[in-house]
């Protein structure tokens, strides 16, 4: 039979399955991970070469731990991924040991369901002797 090790691996690996097919939950952690993600670029040997400060891609020759969601509303992270793709840049994504606290931190807070607004009308109800408003 099946130690149970191997059970409780089956159970979280289902649960993982079944969460990443929720596409609210999807969603929400991408938009999570966009808040606090962010895009480094390196040109590689050829992109030294031919990216001079006029090139359509210039930018991806080097950028350090810019936050992804400060590229909104504009092309560059496309721009990012063409220069990518034509082999003269190393583009990453990734998130700051300093952003995985504050990611830990607000997942905490949204597992224990904490909403200010809630918190806020019950502490007006104390203070009206327990009458909301």
């Amino acid at each position: 039979g099946m130690g149970l090790e191997e059970v409780a691996k089956k159970l979280v690996d289902a649960a993982a399955l079944q969460l990443s097919l929720d596409p609210l939950l999807r969603a929400t952690l991408r938009d999570v991970y966009a808040c606090v993600a962010v895009v480094d670029s390196v040109a590689t040997t050829e992109g030294e070469r031919v990216l001079d400060p006029f090139h359509k891609f210039a930018l991806a020759r080097r950028i350090q731990a810019k936050p992804a969601n400060s590229f909104h509303g504009s092309d560059l992270m496309v721009r990012l991924r063409a220069a990518a793709a034509a082999g003269l840049a190393t583009v990453s994504m990734s998130v700051s040991s300093r952003s995985e606290d504050a990611l830990i931190s607000s997942l905490a807070c949204l597992a224990e369901g904490f909403d200010p607004i809630d918190e806020e009308d019950r502490f007006k109800e104390k203070a009206n002797g327990g009458f909301p408003g």
